[in-house]
């Protein structure tokens, strides 16, 4: 089988959308599959973030093909962004300038589904040359950025191949376009594409189950083509069980905090656990990029001689982390939907066998994985004493052996999320696809 992968974010762009499809590839390389992948080259590239070191884990046997583009996000980069675009699309300026406001209303009305489809004729035209040159059996286009996935929509007009389309994340009805000063003509417009390139493709992937369901609900017809695909985690960085202890009570979180996640009921807590414990040995770690509202949090709760701020980095030195911590603390930012936001380190998370303290919404998803795996508990952002209690009942349970590494009950319920195990299955529906069309 020939599978060409069609992906704007690729090594060396990090983070975890990248690391999903960059393991699932190594599976289908490793089964003997004719793997190739289209990706924008990256002295052009907008990414968020760098990690050189994932290029290392990109097989030989993998034809990259990186293309030059033609996108808006540049032209923003040199002349409003101050030199770097931000994370979510222009969303995550806490105090955007008039012409980051201006810039955000252009973004969201006038550039759908997002500004990187100027790199869509470039992606286009090397698809289509190594069509006419090897022919491909699956082309497999991941989203975000969305438009991506128009490419594949295009070329499905002239030639026989089968379409997997991955939305690893939200499209038209993603939490942060409310930024966008969004008017309801665009929101109308963005769904209609989505659902013409839901309709057209063979095969569809989502990060989670309450995407899938809302995908069917929105186009019956697509009942059996649509399976959730989570972010995963890559068993060869959790091998081995064995227990790590810390010499002190060691809160980890990864990621972005901003005050869309509105996490000062968690500070609030931990500052009463602390108290109560009279200042035990203690420390609160952080990997990514690190807020003024984070920052304020850690001074406004008295937390700076126990905050260790690592900044961002490379992805195998965060799973060391997470290893090396005691409790991992997850966050989902608070929308009117965040039952339906999953963030992807969830699974890294439970893999790394650690009790995991959730913020989102009761009945979220979040909250589903953590019942399911006996990971950890789920509290709504003023469950303050319920907080505190689980922290002081976590720290009890250190202070005996000084460690509180997970030994599941039951491994098979987070083992199903291991990378290698989901690309298993995917590589079984392209199989069945694929023979179905001949």
């Amino acid at each position: 089988m020939k599978i060409l992968l069609i992906n704007y974010y690729w090594p060396p762009c990090g983070g975890p959308a990248v690391q999903r499809w960059l393991n699932i590839m190594r599976y289908f390389s490793s089964k003997d599959m004719a793997c190739s992948v289209i990706t924008i080259d990256e002295k052009v590239a907008t990414f968020p973030s760098i990690d050189l070191s994932l290029l290392e884990s990109v097989p030989e046997s993998i034809n990259v093909y990186r293309t030059d583009s033609s996108e808006l996000f540049n032209v923003y980069k040199k002349y409003i962004g101050k030199g770097k675009v931000p994370s979510n699309g222009l969303g995550d300026e806490p105090n955007p300038t008039f012409m980051q406001k201006v810039a955000r209303f252009v973004r969201g009305n006038l550039f759908l589904p997002d500004p990187r489809k100027g790199w869509n004729k470039h992606a286009y035209k090397q698809a289509e040359e190594i069509i006419l040159k090897e022919g491909i059996d699956v082309i497999v286009t991941a989203g975000p950025p969305h438009s991506t996935h128009l490419v594949a929509k295009q070329l499905k007009k002239k030639y026989d191949f089968i379409w997997h389309m991955d939305l690893h994340d939200y499209w038209y009805d993603v939490w942060y376009l409310n930024r966008f000063y969004r008017t309801k003509l665009a929101a109308s417009f963005d769904k209609k594409i989505m659902m013409k390139c839901v309709a057209a493709a063979d095969s569809i992937t989502t990060d989670c189950k309450h995407y899938a369901q809302d995908v069917i609900n929105e186009n019956p017809a697509s009942k059996g083509k649509v399976h959730p695909h989570t972010m995963g985690y890559n068993e060869e960085l959790f091998l081995g069980k064995g227990t790590r202890t810390q010499d002190k009570f060691i809160i980890t979180y990864i990621g972005t905090i901003t005050e869309d996640y509105n996490i000062k009921g968690f500070f609030s807590a931990l500052r009463s656990f602390l108290d109560e414990e009279n200042n035990p040995l203690f420390e609160f770690r952080f990997a990514g990029s690190a807020s003024p509202y984070f920052t304020r949090l850690i001074n406004d709760y008295g937390l700076n001689d126990q905050f260790v701020n690592q900044g961002y980095m490379k992805h195998k030195d965060v799973i060391e982390l997470l290893k090396q911590s005691t409790v991992l603390l997850l966050a989902n930012p608070q929308t009117v939907d965040e039952v339906r936001i999953v963030p992807g380190k969830i699974y890294e998370y439970l893999a790394a066998r650690k009790p995991i303290i959730s913020i989102s919404a009761h009945d979220s998803e979040n909250e589903w994985i953590l019942n399911e795996c006996d990971g950890g508990k789920n509290f709504e952002r003023n469950e303050e004493e319920e907080i505190m209690n689980y922290l002081t009942q976590l720290y009890k349970q250190w202070q005996d052996n000084k460690s509180l590494d997970y030994a599941y009950s039951d491994e098979a319920a987070y083992k199903k999320y291991g990378r290698d195990v989901e690309s298993q299955q995917l590589l079984e529906r392209f199989n069945k696809l694929t023979k179905a069309k001949s």
